[in-house]
C-alpha cells in the first residue's frame, strides 16, 4: 500500500477538507490508534503519517465516525495534561506548620458525621448500667403444639405511636382525642388485647415485635409543634422505654421467644429533612435504650439496624420493614399507587445489589391500616390528629397489626388491634 507523505496528495472536497474515508487505509489506522491516543498525541500522529494539521472538531468527528473514543486510561493522561503545573512548595516554618495542623483538625471535627447516637447514645447507656435496675424474674413458658397442627409465628406492628403528641377533642369536635394518660391504656390494652387473641392461636409459639418508627412525636419537626405536646423530647423516651419495656416483659411471659427489631421514622429526626444522617434519630436511641432494659430477659432478642430499613426473616418468609415517609402522598390518604411503586423500587434496588427479594412490605407513617397485594400498613396510635382532620379530613382508629405466619402459606390471619377499648352500647 502507497504511504501518503504530501499534504496536495489527500483526497479533498470542493471546500479542501480533507476526505479522510478515501485515504487508503486511514479507517483502519484510526481505530487503531485513536483508542490509545490523547487528542493532542492524535493530532500528532496524523501530521506524522499524512503531513498535515487536523483540527480538534474534525477528530471528536472522526471518533464518532469510527467509534474510536479515548479509553480510560487517556482519557485520565488528557486531563492531566491540562492541570497547570504545581508550583514548588517554599518549606514552612514551624508557625506555619502549626496553623496549618490546627487549621487541619479543626476541619476534621466539623466535619466529622456522626448521629446522635454516637454523640450521647452510648454515655446514657453507660449511666443506665450504673443505675443495675433489675426486671423481675420471667420463666419463658414452653408451648406445646396440639394435635398434628403446623407452628406458626405471630408477628406485632408497633408504628406511628408518637408519644407525647395531644390533640384536643374540644378543638377537634370529638373526632380527636390523644395524650399521654390515653397512650399508657393504649399500651396496656394492647398487651390484654394480644394475650386474649393467642387464645385462639394456640399453635404459635415466637413472637417478632417489629417497632417501625415515630414511637416518639419530637418537638421541632413543624413550627408550632411545641403547642401539640404533652411531653418534651427527653420524657417522650423515658416514657416509651419505660412501658415498652413493660410490654416486652409481659410478652416474654406469654411466647417461648420474642424477637424485637427497631427502625426509624421521621418525627424522632434530629434537625430538618435531610439536614443529618438518617440515624440521627431519637427513635434509634430509644430503641438501644430498650434493648439495655430488656437484656436481663433471656428470652428476648433485638435487631437494631444502622439504616431506616430492614430484612426480617419469619419463617422462611422475607417481610421488608420501613417506615413509609418517603412513600409520597395521596389524593385519597392512603398512597396505595406510592406503595405500590415503593415496594417495586425496592425491589429492583435489591435485585441490582444481589439481595434475595422480599415478600411482603410492612410499613406505617399514613396513619391508615391497609393491606393490598404483598403490602402491609399499619395505622398510627393517635388517630385523627389536627393536621389529618383539618388538613385531609382523615382520623382513622388507633390501630396495630397482629398477623401469623406459616411456614408454607406465608401470612395468614391478621388482626389489627383496635388500641382503645370498645364502648359499651
Amino acid at each position: 500500500m502507497p504511504k501518503v507523505t504530501a499534504t496536495a496528495e489527500l483526497p479533498r472536497n470542493s471546500e479542501g477538507k480533507v476526505l479522510w474515508s478515501r485515504v487508503p487505509g486511514f479507517p483502519r489506522w484510526f481505530k487503531q490508534m485513536a483508542p490509545k491516543c490523547t487528542q493532542s498525541e492524535l493530532a500528532l500522529a496524523i501530521r506524522g503519517k499524512y503531513s498535515t494539521d487536523i483540527s480538534t472538531p474534525a477528530l471528536e468527528s472522526l471518533r464518532r465516525t469510527y467509534r474510536a473514543n479515548q479509553n480510560a486510561d487517556t482519557l485520565a493522561r488528557g486531563k492531566a495534561a491540562l492541570q497547570p503545573p504545581k508550583p514548588e512548595a517554599l518549606p514552612e516554618t514551624p508557625t506555619e506548620k502549626y496553623d496549618r495542623e490546627a487549621a487541619q483538625a479543626t476541619i476534621r471535627k466539623l466535619s466529622a458525621r456522626q448521629t446522635a447516637w454516637e454523640v450521647i447514645g452510648e454515655k446514657l447507656l453507660v449511666g443506665a448500667r450504673a443505675l443495675d435496675r433489675q426486671l423481675p424474674a420471667i420463666k419463658p413458658p414452653v408451648i406445646k403444639l396440639p394435635g398434628k397442627m403446623h407452628e406458626e409465628e405471630a408477628v406485632l406492628v408497633i408504628s406511628d405511636v408518637q408519644a407525647g403528641l395531644t390533640t384536643s377533642s374540644r378543638e377537634t369536635g370529638g373526632l380527636g382525642d390523644f395524650n399521654t394518660a390515653i397512650l399508657a391504656q393504649q399500651i396496656d390494652y394492647l398487651g390484654d388485647a394480644v394475650e386474649s387473641v393467642m387464645k385462639y392461636h394456640v399453635n404459635v409459639k415466637n413472637l417478632n415485635v417489629w417497632f417501625n418508627g415515630d414511637i416518639v412525636e419530637g418537638e421541632t419537626i413543624f413550627r408550632g409543634q411545641q403547642r401539640e405536646i404533652d411531653m418534651n423530647l427527653i420524657e417522650q423516651i423515658l416514657f416509651c422505654v419505660d412501658k415498652f419495656e413493660g410490654l416486652l416483659t409481659r410478652m416474654s411471659a406469654r411466647f417461648e421467644n420474642v424477637r424485637a427489631t427497631g427502625t426509624v421514622g421521621n418525627h424522632g429526626r434530629l434537625g430538618m429533612k435531610g439536614e443529618h444522617s438518617p440515624m440521627s434519630n431519637f427513635d434509634y436511641l430509644t430503641y438501644k435504650w430498650l434493648q439495655e432494659r430488656t437484656r436481663p430477659l433471656n428470652n428476648v432478642t433485638w435487631t437494631i439496624p444502622e439504616t431506616w430499613w430492614l430484612i426480617n426473616d419469619v419463617m422462611g418468609w422475607r417481610f421488608l420493614q420501613v417506615h413509609g415517609d418517603d412513600t409520597g402522598s395521596s389524593t385519597w390518604g392512603i398512597p396505595f399507587y406510592g406503595m405500590g411503586r415503593h415496594s417495586s423500587r425496592y425491589q429492583e434496588m435489591l435485585r441490582q445489589a444481589r439481595v434475595p427479594p422480599f415478600d411482603y412490605m410492612v410499613l406505617g407513617h399514613h396513619s391508615v391500616e391497609a393491606q393490598f397485594q404483598n403490602i402491609i400498613a399499619a395505622g398510627s396510635w393517635p388517630g385523627g390528629t389536627e393536621f389529618s382532620i383539618k388538613g385531609m379530613q382523615a382520623a382513622g382508629t388507633p390501630t396495630a397489626p397482629f398477623f401469623a405466619v406459616d411456614k408454607r402459606f406465608g401470612k395468614t390471619w391478621r388482626r389489627d388491634i383496635q388500641l382503645r377499648p370498645p364502648v359499651a352500647r
